[in-house]
């Protein structure tokens, strides 16, 4: 019996632990072919040997968040295999602090692995797709793409900015054979929350964690279903209808869930 992705190529960056190494045991369970990309070479080798059919699949280190080492990365992909069918932009990383406690180097480090390794990966395999009429990206945003999340300045800054240029890239290929999806996911039990900066993070938020694999079936069916967006769990979606046509009424919700009150001018400290 013939499997969802059967035959097709999937490049997936991040692609050592958390949801990229989930998403490759999901692909290959379905017939892909997975390319795994990502700083940590051991890491790599053991999702790949931990793949049906392991020597079907292929690693390529590569930190995304360097542009010489994505064109490196994608003229061995492009000369060794071609364009792949499936490009999942995952990599991804994040801190839970106050903007006035991040240094501007952290969120220069945020956006350049969040924002700007998505976009070199787009540049270096969007036109081999397009003069091949067919492909499809796959961007990982976040709910914090959509919403602001308290103490999370840089991660919202750069996953806002995946999810205008996802906007905007759609309809540039709208007229070609290439499809494009943005990934809203909620919190999910990833390596991400290992930070330090995570140890205070609130219990009540810890408890709505889910695993990744319900992220990544959904994922997997969005893509079949040539969906241009995913957000999980769906009940999130609450969130954004309620922040697009009640802005005020959204910002005293939260504020109520994170028990912030607002402080009254002049009130004293």
């Amino acid at each position: 019996m013939s499997k969802r992705y059967d035959g097709k190529l999937v490049l997936i960056t991040g692609a050592s632990r958390g949801i990229g190494r989930q998403l490759a045991q999901d692909f290959a369970q379905e017939g892909a072919r997975c390319l795994l990309v990502a700083r940590d070479a051991a890491a790599l080798e053991e999702n790949r040997n931990g793949l049906p059919e392991p020597d079907r699949h292929a690693c390529y280190p590569c930190d995304v968040s360097r542009k010489e080492n994505v064109n490196a990365m994608a003229r061995q992909v492009l000369a060794e295999h071609g364009a792949p069918d499936i490009l999942v932009n995952n990599a991804g990383a994040s801190r839970y602090t106050r903007f006035l406690e991040t240094s501007i180097e952290e969120h220069e480090a945020l956006m350049q692995i969040n924002y700007w390794g998505m976009l070199y990966c787009t540049y270096a395999f969007l036109p081999a797709m397009l003069e091949r009429d067919s492909g499809h990206i796959v961007n990982l945003s976040s709910i914090s793409g959509k919403l602001g999340t308290v103490r999370h300045t840089a991660y919202c800054a750069s996953k806002f900015a995946v999810a205008g240029f996802s906007d905007s890239l759609y309809f540039e290929l709208l007229d070609t054979g290439v499809d494009i999806m943005v990934v809203n996911p909620g919190v999910v039990e990833t390596h991400l929350f290992d930070h330090d900066s995570f140890s205070d993070f609130p219990d009540e938020v810890r408890k709505m964690m889910k695993p990744p694999h319900l992220l990544t079936r959904a994922i997997l069916r969005g893509i079949s279903r040539r969906k241009y967006e995913v957000t999980f769990p769906r009940g999130l979606w609450a969130g954004v209808v309620v922040r697009a046509l009640w802005p005020p009424l959204y910002r005293i919700l939260q504020a109520r869930f994170l028990k912030i009150r607002r402080k009254r001018p002049g009130a004293a400290s």
